[in-house]
Formats: structure tokens, C-alpha cells, sequence
């Protein structure tokens, strides 16, 4: 999991792409409380952003990054960050309202996650059997040790 103070810093940086999490955007919340309900869409309150960011702190520059590029490419008041995790040692990032540019964005953020270790932020690769982590040797040996010890 992220640390609070790193999520907290990517909520402050850009609030409006986590509107139920931010009490900045009234007008913008209740828009699009208005438009979910006429297109029979889930309400704001379905964002699993509630959660924080599911994934370690060495992918921190990784979001900061994609989410400075994703401003300046979204022209939509109604783009929503829903979810953002690791899943099978790489970065998700699952919103509404898109575009292809966004989209090609996050495919660059999700495809360097895969190089990046997860907990550092150092070059990494992907390993493991089962649950799969993208991490640097230095974090895959004492993700190793701290598991055999727990044996």
C-alpha cells in the first residue's frame, strides 16, 4: 500500500480527478451526480478511490507523472480516476470519461510499472509465482528473507 502521506500528496495535487474524496468541487460533484442518475450510471460514491492507491510507493513518480499528463491532455470536468492498484505486478488505472490519448497515457504508466520496483522506485523486474511483483534485486531478497522467516 501506498503510504498515507505520499496518497495524500496525490490527492492535494489534483483533486479534481477525485472528486469524492475532495470537498473543493461542489458544483462539479453535484453535475455529476445529476448526469450519473439521467444515464443510469453508479453514483459518485461507487469510486474505489475510498481505498487509496492499492499499490507500493516506489510507483509514486510513476502517478505523479501520469496524472501532470493526464491534466493537460483532459479536456472533460467529468474525468474520474476510479481505481488505482497493482495487479499481476504492474499499475491499473481504471476512469471514466476518457479519452485515447488518456488511455495511451496510462498504457505508457502501466507498461513502465513493469520495470519500475514497486516499493523503491528503482529499476525492477517482474517476479514470483502466484502473486507476481515488480521489484529491484535489493527488495525482491529481503521480500524473500522476511517471508522465510515468517515460515
Amino acid at each position: 500500500m501506498m503510504k498515507k502521506e505520499l496518497a495524500d500528496k496525490l490527492f492535494g495535487k489534483y483533486p479534481e480527478f477525485f472528486m469524492e474524496r475532495s470537498h473543493r468541487w461542489p458544483r462539479l460533484s453535484l453535475l455529476w451526480n445529476r448526469i450519473t442518475n439521467s444515464w443510469n450510471l453508479p453514483p459518485l460514491t461507487m469510486s474505489l478511490m475510498r481505498f487509496s492507491f492499492e499499490c507500493g510507493p516506489g510507483w509514486y513518480d510513476l502517478l505523479d507523472n501520469l496524472f501532470k499528463n493526464i491534466k493537460v491532455a483532459n479536456k472533460s470536468p467529468l474525468f474520474q480516476i476510479i481505481q488505482v492498484k497493482e495487479k499481476f505486478g504492474t499499475l491499473r488505472v481504471y476512469c471514466n470519461f476518457s479519452t485515447d490519448i488518456i488511455e495511451d497515457l496510462i498504457e505508457l504508466a502501466e507498461c513502465r510499472s513493469s520495470r519500475t520496483c514497486e516499493l523503491c522506485g528503482k529499476y525492477g523486474k517482474r517476479r514470483g509465482k502466484g502473486w507476481i511483483s515488480t521489484l529491484c534485486d535489493l527488495c525482491w531478497e529481503e521480500d524473500q528473507r522476511r517471508k522465510n522467516v515468517q515460515k
